[in-house]
């Protein structure tokens, strides 16, 4: 017997400024398994945990700020990222729009530490919640830093207690 259902993912764009090889959100079978809805078919209040992703999303923050608005106020909401396009204006928007946490890929172990870096000072004083995510590959370049930190798999993106949406309302090929 499967996890209930409580959290949705959502994607506002799937547009990216980044070009990460393994990115499983390139992937057609993974794009296949978003279901397109318009944001008023979206069952909002259903959801415990609210997932924005992309693609980018912090390429278009009025499209997060809208998602976490429309979230139930019960709902946890979580911005997923690589954290390049995050200033300190920029996080302290999201979280008066409603954004609890951030799950911050690194992608280029050349720009770890500067990426880290930038994104604690743009979150600092701010209540958001910060969690770092590095591929396995890159786990002993990152592990005695401090922080909150998160070891992926490539092609490890199914959870069975989510639905997926991709919002039509903004929908757009890439």
């Amino acid at each position: 017997m499967g996890q209930a259902v409580d959290t949705v993912r959502v994607v506002v764009t799937w547009r990216c400024n980044r070009v990460c090889g393994y990115c499983c959100n390139r992937k057609p079978a993974v794009r296949a398994a978003f279901r397109p809805a318009r944001l008023h078919e979206v069952d909002w209040p259903a959801y415990r945990i609210v997932c924005i992703t992309g693609g980018e999303p912090l390429l278009y923050p009025e499209r997060i700020e809208r998602v976490a608005r429309l979230a139930s106020p019960r709902s946890y909401v979580v911005l997923y990222t690589n954290g390049l396009l995050l200033d300190r204006s920029g996080a302290e928007s999201l979280e008066r729009a409603g954004v609890h946490a951030l799950n911050v890929s690194l992608h280029d172990p050349r720009t770890f530490r500067e990426q880290y870096a930038a994104t604690r000072r743009a979150v600092r004083g701010t209540g958001l919640r910060v969690q770092f995510y590095v591929w396995n590959g890159h786990s002993h370049l990152v592990s005695t830093w401090p922080g909150t930190w998160r070891f992926w798999v490539v092609d490890n993106c199914d959870r069975s207690n989510e639905d997926r949406v991709v919002l039509a309302d903004w929908l757009e090929e890439v």
